[in-house]
């Protein structure tokens, strides 16, 4: 017996192995970046800086790049 490859079952496999990437690489992407920001939070402890700052980084970062957004005028 020979076996004939099936274009549109190997479109389908193809689409859903993309898809499954996809998802476990954001994933993994969100786990990476939780951890370098928790890093980076014990440094900052470890140097001094206040939880206070530390939490609010974020923002005025924003602020200095974005001078439109609510509370950065």
């Amino acid at each position: 017996m020979s076996h004939r490859p099936n274009l549109v079952r190997g479109l389908l496999i193809g689409a859903t192995a993309g898809i499954a990437a996809t998802l476990v690489m954001d994933q993994f992407q969100k786990f990476a970046d939780a951890g370098q920001k928790a890093v980076e939070k014990q440094k900052k402890l470890a140097e001094g800086e206040s939880e206070w700052a530390i939490a609010h980084e974020h923002r005025w970062r924003n602020c200095l790049r974005h001078t439109s957004l609510p509370g950065c005028g």
